[in-house]
């Protein structure tokens, strides 16, 4: 192909996504060996079908984990009634606690009860060790070699080969000038929970350990809002039922695009479970037909544990007419029940925008061919635009079209509490972000290893929490067993940062 037909009239005319595609399948042939022996070909092919099934089965692991911990009610002293009513209790009274996120992250923000925090904690960090970690020890080590085979120096380098960022090197460069810029306010924080700790212990009559430990974040967090903002979590998230925060949303995305959303009917919907919903989208001006997703919205066991958006169907033309995408969206709010509606927190509204974006991400794309369909950019780009639309969740006006009483729609959220959720936007952004440099440095180290070196995961992500961050890591976790994106997106967790910034 490049010695023949690139030479050719038919090459040389080309124009917009047809040239872009003739010089992406170029450079794929490049970099998956296309210019290597047929022996050193066969090597690249045999590591890739190990790297990808490796992949699915750490993701398989983390999916199917199903840890739990058993608490008595004093051990989960602060936990507000409508959170407790989700918890299971077994024959003997105790409280049945997952790791599903409507379990882990309400306890991890409310619990007084450190040694309660301490134990999920310490369980969550741990789920899928060793097998993740036996897993990941055998795809870093593939990883680096299929970056020598085909000439680069590590993983990380073939990856950022294609990103925006124009190498690893300043990827680090990147990660660490934004964590130098972000230290004074860091410290601010920091210093600000280390008080609230203090206050705390003292009127407890315990001893403080001047110490923010992973397990105390977000408790003292969430304390900080609280005190500082006066954002009462609890309270705010009445506003937000889910039936009510999705109907908003949808109005929101389809007047900004134009777009009309009609819900398929249950008995028309074959779906892969009961919960999933479908809708088909259609340009609202002229009616044309723009595609269709899922959204699949509640935690089970052996799904998929984070939030992200996945391309079933890409957009293309095709035989003469336009292919149109299908999307599917999953997350994991909770499950209403007969007696217990699905209460969104603020955050989790603004995870629904973001995932929600790529879904129209997806709809909204027009291309001839596939390869360029909606998500299907830079991988350090794709996170922008909804990053982006992430900003309407903190504009009065449209928070005000997705909240309502969960005991009467018409009821909005007051003057008082919407202003003051307002305020607390950027709360401990400093901290946030140094954490979102922790994971994405920890993430650059592992993959710019040469093959054979030797790789500790703990001790890894232990250095780089001490570079970064004052928040230490807590002894006997192992973080990489259950940190998705070094599977999903290898050397590309910067990217995150890299988006927001630029």
């Amino acid at each position: 192909i490049n010695a023949e037909y690139m030479g050719t009239e038919e090459a040389k005319a080309l124009q917009g996504e047809k040239n872009r595609y003739l010089s992406r399948v170029l450079r794929d042939f490049r970099r998956n060996g296309w210019q290597l022996s047929t022996e050193e070909r066969e090597k690249i092919k045999q590591i890739q079908t190990k790297i990808s099934e490796l992949g699915i089965q750490y993701s398989k692991n983390l999916g199917e984990d199903d840890t739990k911990v058993e608490f008595l009610r004093e051990e989960l002293a602060g936990i507000p009634d409508s959170v407790m009513q989700q918890f299971k209790q077994t024959e003997s009274g105790k409280f049945i606690v997952t790791m599903k996120y409507p379990d882990y992250f309400p306890l991890m923000g409310k619990c007084s009860v450190e040694s309660t925090r301490k134990q999920m904690e310490f369980a969550f960090t741990n789920r899928c060790v060793p097998q993740n970690i036996n897993i990941l020890d055998e795809l870093v080590q593939l990883r680096a070699r299929h970056a020598k085979i085909l000439g680069f120096a590590n993983h990380a380098s073939y990856v950022i080969d294609i990103r925006m960022a124009p190498s690893p090197d300043k990827v680090n460069d990147f990660l660490s000038d934004l964590s130098r810029k972000l230290q004074p306010l860091a410290d601010e924080e920091h210093k600000y929970l280390l008080s609230l700790k203090e206050e705390e212990m003292k009127a407890a009559g315990l001893p403080f350990d001047g110490c923010i430990n992973a397990y105390d974040s977000r408790y003292y967090n969430k304390m900080c809002e609280a005190k500082r903002y006066q954002v009462d979590d609890e309270m705010i998230r009445q506003y937000f039922p889910l039936d009510t925060v999705t109907k908003g949303l949808m109005d929101i995305y389809q007047t900004l695009l134009s777009l009309r959303f009609n819900e398929v009917d249950k008995s028309d919907v074959h779906a892969w479970h009961e919960d999933v919903r479908l809708f088909n989208v259609y340009d609202a001006i002229t009616n044309d037909f723009m595609g269709q997703f899922y959204l699949d919205l509640h935690p089970r066991t052996g799904k998929y544990g984070h939030a992200a958006v996945f391309s079933l169907i890409p957009c293309c033309e095709y035989g003469g007419q336009v292919q149109r995408t299908v999307s599917a969206m999953l997350c994991n709010f909770t499950k209403p029940t007969s007696t217990s509606p699905s209460l969104l927190r603020h955050s989790e509204v603004v995870t629904y925008f973001h995932e929600f974006g790529h879904v129209m991400h997806n709809i909204c794309s027009s291309v001839q061919l596939s390869r360029f369909s909606g998500t299907s950019v830079e991988r350090d780009f794709v996170e922008a635009p909804s990053q982006m639309l992430e900003n309407w969740c903190w504009q009065r006006e449209s928070l005000l079209l997705m909240c309502g009483h969960v005991s009467d729609p018409n009821k909005k959220l007051p003057d008082e509490l919407l202003e003051k959720l307002l305020k607390s936007k950027n709360a401990n952004c400093g901290l946030f972000n140094k954490r979102q440099i922790v994971l994405a440095s920890f993430d650059q180290k592992l993959h710019s290893i040469k093959e054979g070196q030797i790789v500790d995961f703990y001790e890894t992500f232990v250095t780089t929490s001490k570079e970064h961050s004052p928040i230490p890591v807590t002894a006997g976790t192992n973080f990489a067993a259950n940190f998705g994106h070094l599977v999903s997106y290898d050397a590309s967790y910067y990217g995150y940062l890299w988006s927001d910034v630029f």
